[in-house]
């Protein structure tokens, strides 16, 4: 859904088409249309996304004009119903230690690893400060071979319980909280 080139009743009619009759539980607003999250053209989305638990995954690296860690942090309070995914979290440690301050403040942010490459001990430094409840496994698949990214978890100095949180049973929690109509 994109309110930068669609107005109330085609953003209404996506919504019913997208969340509704194909059943997705995941949004994703992209960066690309150089709009804040936060920008009140998104509020029928996010309004929608809080009544039914939706989870929305988000990128703020290198992207400023979208309102960064920050705006999700509001954005967590605002819609507190939904799942906010950072992406992207494990770019840096710089990185990381801003998204984990925003998840000790909302428990519901996550954390998402995926990135092209993963400064090592990223993963375990993300568990220990965001919380091992609160970090999600990501690839970027098709785009990017899963091998290397599921080996930072894998390898991870982590106890294999913690790993099947990271890798899937943390996601699962999220998924498991939508509630979207006849479903």
């Amino acid at each position: 859904i994109d309110p930068s080139h669609m107005g109330p009743d085609e953003m209404r009619e996506e919504i019913r088409l997208r969340h509704i009759e194909q059943g997705f539980v995941g949004m994703k607003p992209y960066p690309q249309m150089a709009l804040s999250f936060e920008d009140e053209r998104f509020t029928p989305w996010w309004e929608f996304g809080n009544k039914h638990r939706l989870y929305a995954l988000t990128h703020v690296l290198g992207a400023e004009h979208t309102g960064g860690i920050d705006a999700i942090g509001r954005l967590a309070e605002r819609f507190p119903e939904m799942s906010w995914l950072i992406a992207h979290s494990g770019s840096s440690f710089a990185y990381a230690e801003q998204v984990a301050a925003c998840i000790r403040e909302h428990s519901n942010v996550y954390a998402e690893i995926t990135y092209t490459w993963v400064p090592n001990r990223c993963v375990e430094f993300l568990v220990e400060a965001a919380g091992e409840d609160n970090v999600v496994y990501g690839s970027d698949q098709p785009m990017r071979d899963p091998r290397p990214q599921m080996g930072w978890v894998a390898w991870a100095d982590l106890s294999p319980q913690i790993k099947g949180k990271v890798l899937g049973g943390n996601f699962q929690r999220v998924l498991d909280r939508a509630m979207l109509p006849g479903r």
